[in-house]
Parts: C-alpha cells; structure tokens; sequence
C-alpha cells in the first residue's frame, strides 16, 4: 500500500519545526517532511470514530500512492498526502487510519487561522474523490520558481560565493558577462531582490510558506 511505513519511531522536535526527521539522502520529490503543527496552521487534527462506515468513510488504499504515516510514540498517527510537489497533511488523535474504512471526524477551532485548515479539508475532498491533487495554477509555478531559485542563492551566499557568483550559477556566465556591467541594473537588481528573500526565509519567513 505505497510507502505506508513509519517514519520514524521518536518525536524529534527541532527549533526548526520538523516533528519527524526525513532521511536528508532522499530525493526532493520522495521526502516528506511532517512540520510541527504548531509551525503549520494547514495541519488538521481528525479522529477516528467507531460506527457503521457504510456510508460516508475514508479508505486510505485508495491514496495509498500519495500516503506516508508517521507514527508518535504516544500512537498517534500523521498523515501526509504528497504528490511530491503539493502535500496536505492529517494528525490522527484518536484511532488508526490503517483499519480499513473509517469515518473521520474533524477537529476545527478558532477563526485566525481557519482559513487555512479548511483549505485542507477542500484539497483532501477533491483528491479523494479525483483521485489526483489539483494543477498548480500559474502564478504558483511562479512563485515555486522563484522559491527554488532564492534557495540555490541561498546555498551560494551562505558559502561565500558573490552576488555575481551566484548570477552566474543561476544564470549562466555568458549572460551575466554580457548584462553585469552594461546599461541595464536589471540582473543586479534581481539578485539582490533574491538574496533579501532569501535572508527573510532564513529568518522566519519560511513558516508563511506552510499556511
């Protein structure tokens, strides 16, 4: 049933927000990392109630491709559904998901931070009855892009590589040779947006990117 196995066997949270640690090793697209959900106001907490499943229930083979269980030392499992590019994740308080059927009851409290979990529930509705998460629509490429960029800068400037290093590994030689020192600051300027987003992420800014 796809990659239903622990994790791992201890809750190892670090300031960093990962309840569990992923083997590093791992390929991008196959990890699957479980943030605290303290950090992630997405995360939403789910029980398992005893009934008749005959009728409205959620059987985890049919997502059993996107499935990942982490088990806490207390029991509790954490659910996460990845396609490798998007994720939604459940914390299961009460009960096993891996029984077979199973209603799931949902627990929402608050209103800053709603928004968020309902999403969740929305994206886990449409992957259970499709089959498959939704296409990222434009403007989130986008924004992946960019991420993934501001983090290849990320790696060079913490290594002590210049700003125009950087645009040359992002950017290629012959480019930047040719636009660095000519009449347009665009390339500059790119870069230095980049290395600022990349200083707001290393100082927190990241959490945004989980909700």
């Amino acid at each position: 049933m796809g990659r239903l196995s622990s994790l791992c066997r201890r809750s190892s949270v670090h300031a960093g927000g990962c309840t569990f640690a992923e083997d590093p090793a791992r390929d991008g697209f196959a990890a699957r990392i479980l943030w605290n959900a303290g950090f992630d106001p997405s995360v939403v907490a789910a029980a398992v109630h005893s009934g008749d499943c005959s009728g409205d229930c959620f059987d985890l083979g049919r997502l059993a491709r996107f499935a990942t269980i982490a088990r806490a030392p207390d029991g509790r499992e954490h659910l996460a559904l990845s396609n490798g590019m998007q994720r939604l994740r459940l914390d299961i308080v009460q009960g096993s998901v891996r029984a077979g059927p199973v209603v799931l009851g949902y627990a929402l409290s608050g209103i800053a931070e709603l928004g968020p979990a309902l999403t969740t529930l929305r994206r886990l509705s449409r992957l259970y009855r499709r089959g498959t998460f939704a296409s990222p629509s434009s403007p989130q490429m986008a924004v992946q892009a960019r991420l993934a960029l501001a983090l290849r800068a990320y790696d060079g400037l913490r290594s002590g590589v210049s700003h125009r290093g950087v645009a040359e590994a992002l950017y290629g030689v012959e480019r930047v040779e040719a636009e660095w020192n000519g009449g347009s600051d665009s390339l500059k300027s790119r870069i230095r947006r980049l290395a600022k987003l990349t200083r707001s992420m290393a100082n927190g800014g990241w959490r945004h990117l989980l909700g």
